[in-house]
């Protein structure tokens, strides 16, 4: 009776012992759930903050044009990828070599770089329901430079508008259709659409000179019609001489005069509209 009681107690001591084991184990574990893991040469671990103090990086050897290095999926509206940099820049995309180097920018949230002969662009964006790329900021939203064309707008619609620059307030105004440029301000709120300081070039305009004896000019333009608006008005000084009408048809503006020149002259043209 003595061994059997000694044996049984013998057994509690044991579970014991290994229930507080696993105890402390769960526990320990539990408290270490928050705390970084890895380290500089160990793996990255999944569901933690994982800490190193030289560069991470990755790579793929299937040189398929269509593999993907890194995949990364964020449940409901999270966020997949975020990128933090104190001065640098926090995402770097480049196109056209696989030995990424930081840029030689700083202070850029995203920044894109595309440098091969078939490149498109460093930063694309594109939406079928909203807007393609957005920039907001309370100085400027959207800066373009470049060494040929700073900013290009396209509607491939060619019913659409190309460029929208509306000042007014939310909700904004549909632009004018089949437009390349619409520049939009409401009368009431004073100031301008559009303020051009320095030279202004219209292809539908020009000068034309007109021979002494003749009262009228029939000048060529391509694409012109009779819906148009058309203006005219003498160069040179021409005493008692006037334009008397400036009549567009179909390619051709033609200037009268209210009498025939006593000597040649130069007549400026205008059509809008």
């Amino acid at each position: 009776m003595e061994a059997n009681l000694e044996a049984r107690s013998s057994r509690r001591r044991v579970l014991a012992a290994a229930g507080g084991g696993i105890i402390g184990m769960v526990l320990g574990a539990m408290g270490r759930s928050s705390t970084v893991r890895a380290a500089t040469g160990d793996a990255i671990v999944a569901g933690q903050a994982n800490a190193a103090n030289v560069e991470t990086s990755l790579s793929i050897s299937d040189v398929s044009s269509v593999a993907t290095g890194l995949r990364v999926a964020a449940a409901s509206s999270g966020v997949a990828i975020a990128g933090g940099s104190p001065r640098g820049n926090g995402v770097l995309g480049v196109s056209g070599t696989t030995d990424v180097a930081p840029d030689a920018g700083a202070d850029i949230g995203v920044s894109g770089r595309a440098d091969h002969a078939e490149a498109i662009a460093g930063v694309g964006g594109d939406s079928s329901t909203g807007v393609g790329v957005l920039g907001t900021a309370d100085s400027v939203g959207v800066l373009g430079a470049g060494g040929q064309v700073g900013v290009l707008g396209n509607s491939f619609d060619l019913t659409g508008t190309s460029v929208y620059a509306v000042s007014s307030a939310y909700p904004l105004p549909a632009p004018l259709a089949n437009t390349a440029l619409h520049a939009r301000r409401a009368l009431s709120a004073g100031g301008y659409a559009a303020y051009v300081d320095g030279r202004l070039r219209m292809r539908l305009s020009g000068r034309a000179s007109m021979a002494s004896g003749t009262s009228s000019k029939a000048i060529s333009v391509t694409g012109l019609t009779s819906t148009m608006m058309a203006f005219a008005v003498l160069q040179t000084s021409e005493s008692a001489t006037w334009v008397r009408a400036a009549v567009p048809s179909a390619g051709v503006l033609r200037i009268y005069l209210n009498k025939a020149l006593t000597s040649s002259a130069v007549v400026a043209w205008m059509v809008i509209g």
